[in-house]
């Protein structure tokens, strides 16, 4: 039996600034929301006592509530995707390799892994993995909006870097 004190820690990194990540989520949560009832209370508007004849004269009116309905009932699945990314991503690092959880689960074995990089993504520095055959894969974590040196940052790039040198 393994002497769970005896095995090395895993390190987990997780998205940093979810407080504004979150927000953000649930405000195309509320946003698509009011939207997708604006829709349905438009189409109630132009449907109530409407002859269908007159709606065939007026596409543009029927395109406007259908655009107002779909865009509003797009935000919703994408907002609360977007609060359960913040919520569960992480990285964590295993002897097998970088464990990435976001939308789905992907192990990146560390003899798959050709190089670790730091790249600017947007308002965010993260961190790329160059991969066999010229793929890459940026991971959710370790993260930062602070121009670096960020030290927190620094030090959990760091333990990546140590890891992929002494697993690949």
């Amino acid at each position: 039996m393994r002497d769970p004190a005896a095995e090395p820690e895993r390190p987990a990194f997780r998205m940093t600034d979810t407080a504004r990540l979150k927000a953000q989520a649930w405000s195309a949560v509320g946003i698509g929301a009011v939207f997708a009832l604006m829709g349905v209370l438009m189409a109630a508007v132009v449907l109530t006592g409407v002859d269908p004849a007159a709606l065939a004269a007026e596409p543009v009116a029927v395109a406007v509530v259908a655009l107002v309905f779909l865009g509003g009932a797009s935000l919703l699945p994408l907002g609360l995707l977007q609060a359960r990314v913040v919520r569960e991503a992480e990285v964590r690092l295993t002897p097998e390799g970088v464990v990435q959880r976001a939308t789905r689960t992907r192990v990146i074995p560390w003899p798959e892994i050709l190089d670790v990089q730091v790249v600017s993504r947007g308002f965010a520095w993260r961190v790329r993995l160059t991969l066999t055959q010229g793929r890459t894969a940026t991971l959710v974590a370790p993260m930062t909006r602070r121009p670096p040196p960020d030290r927190q940052f620094a030090r959990e790039v760091g333990t990546l870097r140590e890891w992929w040198e002494r697993h690949r």
